[in-house]
Formats: structure tokens, sequence, C-alpha cells
């Protein structure tokens, strides 16, 4: 009776904590993605230049968070949760698509750098930095939808779990 009174205490303070990671991410990409939004679409070329900075020092930021967040959901599962569900593997990919957007992105920022030479296996020899920018870019471009879609259907299942499962798992998440 004692034991189990003393793990209902631990999995109340557990699913009480607001979840700090999963907030800062939300913050930093939305950050990120506003500003990539503004560069590309909305500012004149000249004035692009203090906006991509701060989109990439964002999207550096993002890196390190998402790889934090990657190594948490595999290293430690909740208690009596299974480790493999659709919403836990859709939050992989939703992170595995991130690691893609933000090193994509950095690749670009350094094209010209010795650092690049990283990439000498994917491009031939003969290929020009606008061929490289474009690939990059491409792939920048697509990744930015395919986690827009999945951040999506993120939204959807919380939803879907809130109103309809009535879960407290969306109160839990902002501290209530």
């Amino acid at each position: 009776m004692n034991q189990e009174i003393i793990q209902n205490r631990i999995n109340k303070h557990e699913n009480n904590k607001v979840d700090s990671l999963h907030w800062a991410m939300l913050c930093a990409v939305m950050m990120t993605l506003t500003l990539g939004f503004i560069s590309s679409r909305l500012l004149p070329f000249p004035d692009k230049y203090p906006t991509i900075l701060i989109h990439q020092i964002f999207g550096a930021v993002v890196l390190v968070l998402i790889n934090i967040l990657i190594a948490r959901m595999i290293t430690k599962p909740k208690r009596d949760e299974r480790r493999f569900t659709i919403p836990k593997i859709v939050q992989l990919i939703q992170a595995v698509t991130l690691t893609f957007i933000a090193v994509s992105g950095l690749s670009i920022a350094l094209i010209d750098t010795p650092i690049f030479s990283v990439y000498s296996w994917v491009f031939s020899e003969g290929a020009t930095k606008r061929e490289m920018v474009s690939l990059l870019f491409f792939i920048h471009a697509t990744a930015i939808k395919v986690f827009m879609s999945l951040v999506t259907l993120h939204v959807l299942g919380a939803i879907k779990h809130h109103f309809f499962d009535k879960g407290d798992k969306l109160k839990n998440m902002l501290g209530k």
C-alpha cells in the first residue's frame, strides 16, 4: 500500500513538470522560421544580412536543442509507457527533419569555408557555388515543408487528445 502511494506521488510529480525543452524548442523554431521567411520573401537584398545572421544563430541553437531532445527521447522513456508509439514516432521524425533543416541551412552558410570540404563526396569537382547552394536550399526548403506537415499532425494530435480523449497531457505541458 505504501509503495503504491509513493509510486503515485512520483508519477504525479513527473507529470506536473513543465516540459521546458519542448517550449524552448517551439520558441527557437518559430523565431528561426519567422526570420527565414522574412529574409527570403520580404526584405530587399541589401537588408537581408543582419536578419540572415540572426536566423543562422537561431538555427544553430535549434540544432543543439534538437540533439538534446532526440537523446532524451531515445534514452529516457517515461515510466509505464511504451517506447515507440505513433505519436512518439511522429515526434522523432519531426526531430530528425529539424536536424536536416538545421544542417542544410548551416551548410549553405558555410559553403565558402574549409569546413564545407566535408561535402566533397556529395558534389562533383566542377560543381559551381550556385549549384551547391541550389541543391542545399532545395533540401532545406523541402525539409521545412515536411516539418510543417508534421507539426500540423502534432498539433491535431494534441487537440484530439485534449478535447476528445479528455487527457491531461496539455495541462501537464503547461504546468497546470
